[in-house]
């Protein structure tokens, strides 16, 4: 499980993110959500099981999860129209993001898509 990815010259470091591989779900990692920017559907706490996807297309209409400059991950709802990209949060408290499409990949990591998420309460 990941709670924080590292940076390795360019590009988050395979070796730190592909370690736990889950074949129930088709996931490749888990990340911990580590606020509550999503809740209340994935909670503070949650695991959140991700999916690598190289394409942001790929997820239009989905939960994504993000690296932020310092890596730690962040789940936003992904909208996209022409070369706009919102990044939604379902808790009220927090903005939604609006970005095109090459501002959003020179601010944060785009590391794939949500697959399942758990929640041990």
């Amino acid at each position: 499980m990941y709670d924080r990815f590292v940076l390795v010259g360019e590009d988050f470091s395979e070796d730190f993110i592909s370690g736990y591989r889950l074949n129930e779900c088709g996931a490749d990692y888990v990340i911990r959500a580590n606020d509550m920017s999503m809740e209340p559907v994935v909670p503070e706490g949650a695991f959140v099981y991700v999916k690598q996807e190289s394409e942001l297309k790929a997820v239009n209409g989905k939960l994504a999860v993000f690296a932020d400059t310092e890596g730690y991950p962040f789940v936003r709802k992904v909208v996209l129209k022409d070369d706009m990209v919102a990044l939604l949060s379902f808790n009220n408290g927090w903005d939604t993001e609006l970005f095109r499409v090459g501002e959003l990949e020179d601010s944060w990591s785009f590391l794939g898509v949500c697959k399942f998420c758990s929640w041990l309460g």
